[in-house]
């Protein structure tokens, strides 16, 4: 089946799932990726605001919370998606596509690479695994990648760590900005796990599926450090 079909397809059967039967869904993996290492090491969670009827991510942004890590949001601008840190659910308000977004005042995060997470403002500070990183952007607060976990949404994946998204390409296009070297986690319901994703080359793949039954580690050489 082509993208075009499978997003479709995907899409009619998400929505079709009740109100009550997403949420319970949402919590069991949430719980899952709880128990993983790779979030039980991170310092710094990178997740999605979800919409719709996307495996919800509250759980797991109030726990993040709870356990003293630091929380990073999306928000669009233009063609790009830059992450912004948050304190609490007040820091975000109605964006994209109505999507909830960080408000405009909340610091934007640079991914970094090094020991330590810190605030720079000197670019002299700064380094990163991609050289057409535009320096004037450069502000703000800085993350290490091997210290970071990223939440990715998507419609479909399969268990080689493809991921088919919206569309959009915005994680993509993060992708290629700040590199992958960090810990990459999409979540899903159980039946968006198929037997193979439609994919091309330059995809990036994902380090870990996880979905309302199951938890699937996925050996490949994009990142992953937790």
């Amino acid at each position: 089946m082509d993208k075009k079909n499978l997003r479709k397809q995907m899409l009619s059967q998400r929505n079709s799932m009740q109100d009550t039967e997403c949420l319970k869904k949402s919590q069991h993996a949430a719980r899952l990726l709880f128990e993983t290492n790779s979030y039980k090491q991170a310092q710094n969670i990178l997740v999605y605001m979800h919409y719709g009827s996307e495996l919800q991510t509250a759980d797991i942004i109030r726990q993040a919370f709870k356990d003293h890590k630091r929380v990073f949001v999306p928000r669009v601008e233009g063609k790009n998606m830059d992450f912004y840190e948050i304190h609490s659910m007040a820091d975000c308000e109605e964006g994209f596509h109505g999507i909830p977004e960080p408000k405009t005042d909340c610091p934007k995060l640079i991914l970094a690479t090094g020991d330590n997470d810190t605030e720079y403002n000197d670019i002299n500070d700064y380094e990163t695994d991609n050289t057409e990183t535009d320096t004037n952007e450069i502000s703000g607060v800085f993350a290490k990648m091997n210290h970071t976990l990223m939440v990715l949404p998507g419609l479909a994946f399969d268990s080689k760590g493809h991921r088919l998204g919206y569309g959009g390409g915005y994680y993509d296009r993060y992708f290629e900005r700040f590199g992958t070297d960090y810990t990459k986690v999409a979540v899903g319901y159980d039946f968006q796990l198929i037997d193979e994703v439609p994919y091309e080359a330059h995809d990036i793949p994902i380090d870990i599926f996880i979905s309302d039954s199951r938890c699937i580690m996925i050996d490949n050489t994009s990142g992953g450090k937790l």
